[in-house]
């Protein structure tokens, strides 16, 4: 990009707009970082952005530009593919634009940093994201503490994003001494667009806003952690493995009311208005054996799924994906009874 001069009644002659990346969160080509103590699930919500933007699915209830993204992964490998899986059992789809890389970066070292532009180039010319995690494993053979060297990581960071127009996110640790505060030198928050810490309080990870320069500062977000199991993956006992997934937490929501995310709930209005359509009654036989199915109607399930395939083409999942979701749903609104079943007919509870 060539260095110029503009007039400022140029700038001034239109409204800029924000251009979201994930909305009201990160704005794309800017410099964003999460930071929390180790543990805290800074990586599971990179993650979670990261394969939301890949399929296009809202974040956390907030609309996202789709698009493909590059992860800097400094360590866990292993770790990174089970996560990633357990983001595919959660939305029932897979994605081939996340590109996550074989080994850590030294972003400070010039060779490293053409290595790294060059791959992505090759492989991900158009990232819309592109995620260091951690930023201390990538970092090279600086010092994080140093703000002559955390400048030289910036100018770096500041040449990625204007080859890609990618937004870069950092994943970084807590401070030693303070955990409000991101470890290394002042001039690395200095240079952000936008912060969030990261903390954990039993299975509950909130991500709270600790700098925001060019939108109003969000209010924080909570998610619930929850086991995750992987179909068909077993362990060297036999065991089926588990990852674990975010789910939004919502402290509003009422004890003891069920909490369904966003597909759930459209199943299960699904299966309202089709009772509401051509719900039928149960048969004598079935009342008189148990009469508290007196008054309802039901549908059944061949209808209920062949309705739920058609909402779920909207997401573009194939065939066994489908199946899966609403396998999934159904078992879900059955245990936290939502729904009875009697004899492949069922009806709201």
């Amino acid at each position: 990009m060539p260095y110029t001069l503009t007039p400022i009644s140029l700038l001034t002659a239109k409204q800029p707009k924000n251009t979201w990346l994930i909305k009201d969160i990160v704005e794309q080509a800017t410099t964003g970082m999460l930071f929390g103590s180790p543990a805290s699930g800074k990586s599971f919500i990179a993650m979670e952005m990261a394969f939301c933007i890949a399929i296009g699915h809202d974040f956390a209830d907030r609309p996202v530009c789709q698009g493909q993204v590059v992860y800097l992964a400094g360590e866990g490998f292993n770790g990174l593919t089970k996560r990633f899986k357990a983001l595919e059992e959660k939305y029932q789809t897979q994605t081939s634009d996340v590109f996550i890389s074989n080994m850590p970066a030294a972003l400070i070292c010039e060779k490293s940093k053409v290595e790294v532009l060059e791959e992505i180039n090759n492989i991900c010319p158009n990232p819309s994201l592109i995620i260091v995690d951690t930023l201390h494993r990538n970092f090279g053979g600086g010092d994080e503490n140093s703000a002559k060297d955390v400048g030289k990581l910036m100018e770096v960071i500041t040449a990625i994003i204007n080859d890609t127009n990618a937004a870069v996110l950092l994943v970084h640790h807590s401070g030693h001494s303070s955990g409000d505060r991101a470890r290394g030198s002042s001039a690395l928050k200095a240079a952000l667009d936008v912060e969030y810490k990261i903390s954990k309080k039993g299975d509950v990870v909130t991500m709270k806003n600790t700098k925001v320069k060019d939108f109003d500062e969000p209010k924080p977000i909570s998610f619930n952690l929850v086991p995750q199991p992987i179909s068909g993956w077993l362990d060297d006992a036999g065991k089926p493995v588990k990852s674990a997934i975010l789910e939004l937490y919502n402290d509003t929501v009422p004890k003891g009311k069920v909490f369904l995310n966003k597909r759930e709930s459209s199943i299960l209005n699904a299966l309202e208005a089709l009772i509401d359509d051509k719900g039928i009654s149960l048969p004598q036989s079935a009342i008189k054996a148990n009469p508290m199915l007196s008054g309802k109607r039901y549908i059944h399930v061949d209808d209920w799924r062949t309705e739920v395939y058609q909402l779920l083409d909207a997401d573009k999942l194939d065939q066994q994906a489908k199946q899966k979701a609403f396998k999934r749903a159904r078992e879900k609104l059955e245990k936290e009874k939502q729904v009875i079943v009697t004899a492949e007919l069922y009806c709201l509870s």
